[in-house]
C-alpha cells in the first residue's frame, strides 16, 4: 500500500537534525490523536547534513502547537507552540 499526502494540506511544526526527536514528538501526537507524518531530509550519504520535519493536518495545527508546548521544554516552544 502507497500512502499519499498532499503537503499543500499539511504544515510543518517542528524541524531538527536529530530525526529521534522528531519521531518522538510525533508519537505524542498520535497519542493524542493528531495524525503526524515525518518527512526526513536527511542526505543518505552525509548523516549531518539535513533536517528531518514533523508535518500535520493544517485544520490541526493549533491543537498539535498546544500539544507540544504542553510537553517537555527541552525542545524549546514558546506560549505559542512555535519552535524557538
Amino acid at each position: 500500500m502507497i500512502l499519499y499526502i498532499r503537503l499543500m494540506d499539511w504544515v510543518v511544526i517542528f524541524k531538527s537534525q536529530e530525526v529521534y526527536q522528531v519521531e518522538l514528538l510525533r508519537q505524542l501526537l498520535l497519542g493524542e490523536d493528531i495524525p503526524a507524518v515525518i518527512m526526513n531530509k536527511k542526505d543518505s550519504a552525509y548523516r549531518v547534513i539535513g533536517e528531518a520535519w514533523l508535518y500535520v493536518p493544517k485544520e490541526r495545527e493549533e491543537s498539535a502547537r498546544l500539544v507540544l508546548y504542553n510537553s517537555d521544554p527541552e525542545f524549546g516552544f514558546d506560549m505559542s507552540g512555535r519552535q524557538n
